[in-house]
């Protein structure tokens, strides 16, 4: 494979794999996907569902960026510029009510005339990668790069899973030895493929609930063994034979792969349990955390995948954690701590298991919602207003020394250490050197193109030219992710939202609370605390960030901040 073709691999795999750090994991908008949440926000706020304008306003800017320098959506009745200027930037506080049916007209007049989005993607990639390679590449890369996360994002919202999804690129272009355009023209194929039809097994353990009353409810089949299918895996079948006291609920249902073809059986199981467990409160039901799943015509393909969804993001675990977590809280409860913000951390710990534990994913997001309530909550201000301005403010402090941390690692594990200039493996200062970037840039490109290009992104577009802008950016993502969470933790609670399947959002929000835990605790457990509560220890991190800001972040100095903000997240 040619460079560019090796790059669009690498980063596909790396948009889908589900420990992959969030800065390079596959994103919730596209410019499309950016539209409809607009109109949606812009229907409630007209509805009076959504209150506050700051929401319109944080969608209306998030669109404008996405579309900036996008190439992707058609504007064939109404131009691109003209609904920039004369549309979204005239919308305000005071107008948004009256201007409100040409804006909706016209996002939905843009929508319907880019219903072959997909189609469109899959076509300019392949337009991107036929392109004759110039002596500098990486222009072309970091175009290549943006249509990459589009296109993972569109095949999201299709209904596939990034399990699925990540499974199909490393089968169709690592395992499998064909040549790179045959391999993408079965991309092209699955990608237009029509849902697949599956059947979906639970088991269940009820020894008080006979399947008579599992069999009141329609459209699933309820047996005590499913013996009736050849084929099944020894592993499966063993899971689905016969016995004492458990039962087998069986969903037919299409969908694009198995992984979703579970999530939607677990959406009507939900539904299912919530009647079941209500008559039966006081018996034992209990769900088992794994299920079958299988293409109704191909049996032998069955596997048995978890039921609980598993948040993406690499989370240690294991002794060594319990071991710090001992230690740190230990250390707290002696130390001259106030005791609210003890008990603060001690109640979002608390939450983070209630949500590790949850098998619903939307009471998952929020326990880890109100984790987070728990930690940066007073008596005076809105709880979302604060989560909003300090939470991007801890993670600005941090962003710039996780992500080189993250591509010194890379370079670790890749075995490349040895051949890249001036790198030391015990340190990442060596990442600011522009002989050390320069090395991974040049003498890593063929085999290694996405690396390559993160070093020339890096040398050129972040360190030499644009530390905050980088920085400020990235406060602004944030701002605008944790409004549009914050959003479907009022659809959950406020509009009996049950059907929530956004498995990103949860994720980030997981992320969210452990990594604001990993900061708290690692800082309340030290010797030396200038600030003895939580409203101390906040404002001291914002004026730290002043501090940087007004030196322009030096990069020598963000990357020495010295805090284990990670031995959660």
């Amino acid at each position: 494979m040619k460079p560019s073709e090796q790059y669009f691999v690498q980063r596909m795999l790396e948009l889908l794999h589900r420990e992959t750090v969030d800065t390079y994991r596959v994103k919730v908008l596209n410019p499309k996907l950016a539209l409809e949440e607009l109109i949606s926000v812009y229907d409630g706020l007209n509805a009076g569902r959504i209150k506050r304008f700051e929401d319109l306003e944080y969608c209306r800017n998030e669109t404008l960026s996405l579309l900036k320098k996008d190439d992707t959506i058609r504007f064939d009745t109404i131009g691109k510029d003209f609904f920039r200027d004369q549309l979204l930037n005239k919308i305000n506080n005071n107008n948004y009510p009256e201007l409100y049916p040409q804006v909706r007209t016209a996002v939905k007049t843009i929508l319907s005339e880019n219903n072959n989005y997909l189609h469109r993607i899959i076509g300019l990639v392949k337009a991107s990668l036929q392109k004759e390679e110039k002596q500098d590449p990486f222009p072309d890369l970091e175009d290549l790069n943006r249509l990459c996360g589009i296109l993972a994002t569109e095949l999201l919202e299709k209904g596939y899973t990034k399990n699925f999804l990540h499974s199909f690129c490393y089968s169709t272009f690592v395992k499998k030895v064909e040549d790179f355009g045959s391999s993408y023209e079965k991309l092209i194929e699955f990608a237009h493929s029509p849902d697949t039809k599956y059947r979906v097994w639970f088991k269940v353990y009820s020894p008080m609930v006979d399947s008579s009353k599992w069999a009141l409810f329609p459209n699933w089949t309820i047996t005590e063994e499913v013996a009736d299918i050849e084929d099944l895996p020894p592993r499966v079948q063993h899971f689905v034979s016969a016995k004492r006291n458990y039962h087998f609920l069986g969903r037919e249902l299409a969908a694009p792969d198995h992984y979703s073809a579970l999530q939607i059986a677990k959406q009507e199981l939900a539904e299912f349990f919530d009647l079941i467990r209500l008559a039966h409160h006081n018996a034992k039901i209990d769900l088992l955390q794994n299920a079958v799943v299988f293409p109704l015509d191909r049996p032998h393909l069955a596997g048995l995948p978890k039921v609980q969804h598993i948040p993406d993001g690499k989370f240690p675990d294991g002794d060594g954690v319990l071991h710090l977590l001992q230690q740190k809280t230990a250390q707290i409860l002696s130390e001259n701590i106030d005791p609210e913000t003890k008990e603060k951390i001690k109640s979002a710990i608390r939450y983070l298991r209630f949500g590790h534990e949850a098998v619903e994913l939307e009471h998952q997001l929020i326990n880890y919602w109100i984790g987070l309530e728990y930690l940066f909550s007073n008596e005076r201000d809105s709880t979302f207003t604060r989560i909003k301005t300090i939470f991007p403010t801890l993670h600005t402090l941090v962003y710039l020394q996780r992500n080189l941390k993250d591509f010194h690692q890379a370079i670790i594990q890749r075995d490349l250490a040895a051949a890249t200039r001036d790198f030391d493996m015990e340190r990442i200062n060596c990442m600011l050197l522009e002989s050390c970037l320069e090395s991974i840039r040049d003498d890593h490109y063929q085999e290694f193109p996405l690396l390559s290009y993160r070093a020339w992104r890096f040398k050129n577009k972040i360190l030499k030219k644009g530390i905050k802008s980088y920085l400020d950016q990235h406060q602004q993502h944030l701002v605008w992710h944790l409004a549009r969470i914050y959003r479907a933790r009022n659809l959950i609670i406020h509009e009996a939202k049950h059907s929530f399947v956004n498995q990103t959002l949860t994720s980030n929000l997981r992320y969210y609370l452990t990594f604001s835990l990993s900061f708290l605790m690692d800082y309340f457990s030290g010797s030396n605390t200038e600030a003895r509560n939580l409203q101390e220890f906040f404002a001291l991190q914002q004026l730290r960030l002043d501090s940087l800001a007004h030196a322009k972040y030096p990069a020598d100095k963000l990357i020495a901040f010295n805090h284990q903000f990670d031995f959660l997240a």
